[in-house]
């Protein structure tokens, strides 16, 4: 059985007194992105993927009772079921710890990086990103200051 996450106290991110900066982000170094490894986005995430592939077989299974399927048959059901579950695709660009360093490191902003620069950034460089990649990179932003990853 999944141990239960701990329920977050407040969606919101913590106040910063108002500066100049408050909107930009400066990490300590890229090594320390990932300590924190209480991700709800990424558990649930491999929750779904374990669920989809558990279906997938069973799927084929039943497909293939009444006999062997052929190869051409197989790519149409599993063609389908990335028609049906978009899910089934998964991405190819790196962690959003990992793009966020990178933006953060090839910036090399006076001052840190903007939320925008960095979602800039990582547009530009990378392909396949989800279409909620604002509300993800807010997320991730605020994940990583919350382990202390920022400075």
């Amino acid at each position: 059985m999944d141990p239960k996450p701990p329920q977050l106290q407040d969606e919101n991110p913590p106040k910063i007194p108002s500066n100049p900066t408050q909107n930009h982000i400066r990490f300590s170094n890229t090594t320390t992105a990932d300590k924190c490894n209480f991700d709800p986005f990424h558990q649930r995430r491999r929750k779904l993927e374990r669920f989809m592939d558990t279906f997938r077989t069973v799927v084929i299974k039943i497909a293939s009772s009444g006999g062997p399927l052929t190869a051409a048959r197989q790519m149409l059901i599993e063609e389908r079921l990335r028609d049906f579950f978009t899910d089934f695709h998964t991405p190819d660009h790196p962690t959003y710890s990992a793009m966020i360093n990178r933006a953060i490191r090839d910036l090399n902003e006076e001052g840190g990086s903007s939320e925008e620069s960095i979602s800039e950034f990582i547009r530009k460089q990378f392909d396949d990103l989800p279409w909620a990649h604002s509300t993800l990179l807010k997320h991730h932003l605020r994940k990583l200051c919350e382990c202390g990853d920022s400075r």
